[in-house]
């Protein structure tokens, strides 16, 4: 009897270990050449624990109780109660929150790939006019100088700003929508709890501040970034150049 019961143990074990490994494949399979192994689990928590709260200083939604990490697993609920489960919420959910969001840079690579081999037909496009400026000639006597750009949802669902960072502590922006501006940003600005949303084919409007007294005594040519970080699965991350040629305070054509 010992050695049939024994038996049947090993057995049950062989069946077991062939499962796990079905789901490996087909889990591994499903992400390109992602991480293997149980990469999304029968569980939110493990759903939570792949996107980083990106108002938490680099905590995954699972471990904030921010408004961010909040809205962020509510929306998670919400298409698990529409029916949706495992990969299929995996991928929604990226959807809404972006390529960024994802706090696993092996996952957010193989997502990227996956997404630019066969991109959702329903996704939101970015779209930025102009691309760059030059502000020319820039001195301080004649302060801060407002250039305005264009940016439009050119996709088939909502485009979700969610980050806008600069590269200098001269240059800050905000984006302007229904007449309302949002917070200005810049390179060390915190954008807890912020987010701008553009419909399919509307735009808003981007204001760029640059400040050149914030420089000091610094003469000579200058590049200057803005980063819009979004949910297009295809751009999430979109640099808008900012030249200019910072001359003496009192002079303004060298």
């Amino acid at each position: 009897m010992k050695t049939q019961n024994k038996s049947m143990i090993a057995g049950l074990c062989l069946i077991a270990a062939a499962v796990v490994a079905v789901i490996s494949i087909s889990v591994t399979g499903f992400f390109g050449n992602a991480p293997s192994g149980n990469i999304i689990g029968p569980d939110l928590s493990d759903i939570y624990a792949k996107f980083t709260c990106t108002a938490c200083n680099g905590k995954s939604i699972a471990e904030s109780d921010s408004i961010t990490a909040l809205g962020m697993r509510e929306y998670i609920q919400q298409l698990s109660a529409r029916g949706f489960s495992g990969n299929a919420l995996f991928i929604e959910a990226l959807k809404k929150f972006g390529l960024y969001s994802l706090s696993d840079s092996e996952l957010r690579k193989s997502m990227k790939e996956m997404f630019n081999h066969s991109p959702p037909e329903d996704r939101p496009v970015i779209s930025v006019s102009p691309m760059e400026v030059n502000l020319g000639n820039t001195t301080q006597a004649a302060g801060v100088i407002l250039t305005m750009f264009i940016v439009k949802n050119m996709g088939k669902s909502d485009l979700i700003i969610t980050d806008l960072k600069t590269s200098c502590s001269c240059l800050v922006a905000s984006f302007v929508v229904d007449d309302r501006e949002s917070p200005r940003l810049g390179r060390f600005s915190h954008s807890s709890g912020w987010s701008v949303t553009i419909k399919p084919g509307e735009s808003a409007r981007l204001w760029v501040y640059y400040d050149p007294r914030v420089n000091g005594w610094f003469t000579g040519h200058a590049t200057r970034w803005v980063f819009i970080t979004s949910n297009d699965p295809l751009n999430p991350v979109i640099q808008i150049k900012v030249e200019h040629y910072q001359v003496d305070t009192l002079d303004v054509n060298p």
